[in-house]
């Protein structure tokens, strides 16, 4: 889909410059940058339903044997 956006000149320029810094076209770069704004928007909305839950419900009570099996997982995640 295509769409035309006002963006202020400085901006602009600013897009422009860091789009060749990256080496792609400035609507790649206003592609990524709208896809991680979305995504961080994402994780917000997760931690506040998260929140909610913990509110309406009480903060869950702590399992030992769950705390070391999430270890064990995450030990192994590459970061």
């Amino acid at each position: 889909m295509t769409t035309a956006v006002s963006l202020p000149d400085s901006l602009c320029h600013s897009a422009d410059a860091l789009a060749a810094k990256l080496k792609v076209s400035r609507d790649g770069l206003l592609r990524l940058a709208l896809t991680r704004f979305i995504e961080e928007n994402d994780r917000a909305r997760i931690t506040e339903n998260i929140n909610k839950f913990i509110d309406e419900n009480g903060q869950p009570e702590f399992d030992e044997r769950m705390a070391q099996a999430n270890y064990e997982i995450l030990k192994r995640v590459e970061w």
